[in-house]
C-alpha cells in the first residue's frame, strides 16, 4: 500500500470524533465514489454513515445511483468525525483537521480503487486540489467537482435533472457501459434505445404525466417496434404540446391536420384521433379514480410483477378488455402488456440483466 491510515485519536477542537474506516471490507472495489466534506449525522457510534439516504445529499445521490444501478457506488467523508463549536452546534472542520484526514481518504480510494471520484462542494474540492498539488500527488483517474447536492435540493431544485444528467454524463464518460449485462433486445448500436433500457424501462411508475406520455406513445407502436416510436420520442413531445393533457383533448381539426402533416412523427390518421380519444378517457379515468396511477396500479394491488419471455398476459387481457369498454383504441392486450412494462408493473429484465434487481 502507497498510502497508510493515520489512526487520530482526535481532529484537534472536535468535541466528538469517530474513528470511521467506512466499510473497506464489504467489497473490494467501486466504480464511483463520492466524497464529502464531514460528517454531518451520528445515529450510532461504529455507524457514522456519510450521505445517508435519509438526508438531502443522501436523497439526490441515491436518485443518481438508482439510474446505474448496476454499478458499484462507496460514501465517504474527507473528515471522519462531527466537527462541534464551543457551543455543541455543527461547523466546517478546520484546515488542521481537514490534514491530518487526508492520508485515511488516499487510503480508501487506494483500497476501493474508484473509476471516478466526485467531490462534492467547493470546500472539499479546494482543500484535495490544493493538498495534492502542493504535495505532487496524482491519481490517475478522473476527479470531478460538482456542486453539493445538498444545495442544489434545497436551493436549485429546478435544476436537479440537469445537475443529474450531468453527472451521469461524467460518469458514463469514463465507466463503458457496454460491459454491462443488459436484456439481448437491446439495440447495443441505438445510445438512445441503450439510455431508455437502462434508465426508465422497467422502473415503477406513479406520476400520471409520464404515465399519460407512455401510454400515448405505446398506442403508436402498434404494428411497429417500439424502437421506431422512440427515436421520434421527442418529435412527438413537440407535436403533442408536450404531452398536455388538456391540450391534446382540445385539438380540433386543424391540430389533426397539422399532425397529418408532421413528417418527422407517425401519421397514420386512426392512431392520432385515437390519441385525442383516448386523452379525454385518461382524463375521465383521474376523475373517476383520484389519478391514473390509482386505477392502473390496483390491478396488481400495487404490486410488481415479474415475468419475462411471453408478450401478453391475463393481467393485460383485463386491462385492455376495460379501457376498450370506456371507449380506449389501439390499447390491444399486447400493446397494454408492452405498456405494463415500460412503467414498470411488470418487471421483465433477462434474468442476466443487471437492471432486473432494480
Amino acid at each position: 500500500m502507497k498510502y497508510k491510515l493515520n489512526n487520530i485519536k482526535n481532529c484537534g477542537k472536535c468535541n466528538l470524533y469517530i474513528n470511521q474506516l467506512p466499510l473497506l471490507d464489504k467489497k473490494d472495489k467501486c466504480d464511483v465514489m463520492w466524497v464529502g466534506l464531514s460528517a454531518k449525522k451520528v445515529d450510532d457510534i461504529d455507524k457514522n454513515y456519510p450521505l445517508e439516504e435519509n438526508t438531502n445529499s443522501g436523497l439526490l445521490i441515491k436518485e443518481i445511483e438508482d439510474i446505474l444501478p448496476s454499478l458499484n457506488y462507496y460514501k465517504t467523508n474527507l473528515v471522519k468525525c462531527l466537527p462541534l463549536d464551543n457551543k455543541g452546534k455543527l461547523r466546517y472542520p478546520s484546515t488542521n483537521e481537514m490534514n491530518k484526514c487526508i492520508s485515511n481518504l488516499l487510503f480508501e480510494i487506494e483500497v476501493m480503487n474508484p473509476k471516478i471520484i466526485f467531490l462534492l462542494g467547493k470546500n472539499v474540492y479546494n482543500f484535495i486540489s490544493k493538498y495534492m498539488n502542493k504535495n505532487n500527488i496524482k491519481l490517475n483517474l478522473p476527479i470531478k467537482y460538482i456542486e453539493h447536492p445538498s444545495y442544489i435540493y434545497v436551493y436549485k431544485k429546478k435544476y436537479k435533472d440537469n445537475y443529474i444528467e450531468k453527472v451521469i454524463n461524467e460518469i458514463r464518460k469514463v465507466i463503458n457501459m457496454s460491459e454491462v449485462k443488459r436484456c439481448k433486445w437491446v439495440n447495443m448500436n441505438n445510445p438512445l434505445y441503450i439510455k431508455y433500457h437502462d434508465e426508465e424501462w422497467g422502473v415503477p411508475v406513479h406520476n400520471d404525466q409520464i404515465l399519460f406520455e407512455m401510454l400515448i406513445l405505446e398506442s403508436f407502436q402498434a404494428g411497429l417496434s417500439w424502437e421506431c416510436v422512440l427515436n421520434k420520442r421527442t418529435y412527438f413531445e413537440e407535436a403533442y404540446d408536450n404531452f398536455d393533457i388538456n391540450k391534446i383533448c382540445n385539438y380540433d381539426d386543424k391540430k389533426l391536420n397539422e399532425l397529418l402533416k408532421n413528417k418527422n412523427i407517425i401519421r397514420n390518421k386512426l392512431k392520432i384521433k385515437a390519441s385525442i380519444n383516448n386523452s379525454k378517457i385518461f382524463k375521465s379515468i383521474q376523475k373517476e379514480y383520484g389519478s391514473f396511477s390509482n386505477y392502473i396500479w390496483k390491478f396488481t394491488d400495487n404490486k410488481v410483477i415479474y415475468e419475462v419471455g411471453i408478450t401478453s398476459s391475463k393481467l393485460s387481457d383485463t386491462i385492455s378488455e376495460d379501457l376498450k369498454k370506456r371507449g380506449m383504441k389501439f390499447v390491444g392486450t399486447t400493446i397494454i402488456y408492452s405498456y405494463l412494462q415500460a412503467v414498470g408493473i411488470i418487471n421483465s429484465h433477462d434474468n442476466e440483466c443487471m437492471f432486473k434487481s432494480r
